[in-house]
């Protein structure tokens, strides 16, 4: 599935992810997707996101920053949350770290 993302930082990017699903009469039970994200800022980053019962209809889930490139690799098995929306065929996901300040200013949007 592709879609497009937004962080907290003003950064956004587009994620390609794959994985498995599991439905029941129509209705999400739970998400385990590998995704690969290409950031705005040149760089990638690759995560775990899964969602379960709990959290499914809500349209909320946790992820795991798996590994990625330049900034983003301080990152690395970072828990993180998402909120997800559709539009037709189109995923949109908003993503949320909770990092240090130091952090988040090194990835912070700049003009």
């Amino acid at each position: 599935v592709i879609g497009g993302t937004t962080w907290n930082t003003g950064k956004y990017g587009k994620t390609n992810c794959s994985g498995n699903r599991i439905d029941q009469n129509g209705k999400l039970l739970e998400l385990n997707n590998i995704c690969e994200i290409s950031i705005n800022d040149g760089f990638k980053m690759w995560s775990k996101l899964y969602r379960s019962k709990s959290n499914i209809d809500a349209g909320v889930g946790n992820f795991i920053i798996l590994d990625g490139t330049g900034p983003y690799k301080k990152l690395k098995g970072k828990q993180c949350i998402y909120a997800v929306s559709f539009y037709d065929e189109l995923v949109f996901t908003k993503f949320k770290c909770d990092i240090s300040e130091v952090l988040f200013e090194e990835l912070k949007f700049k003009n």
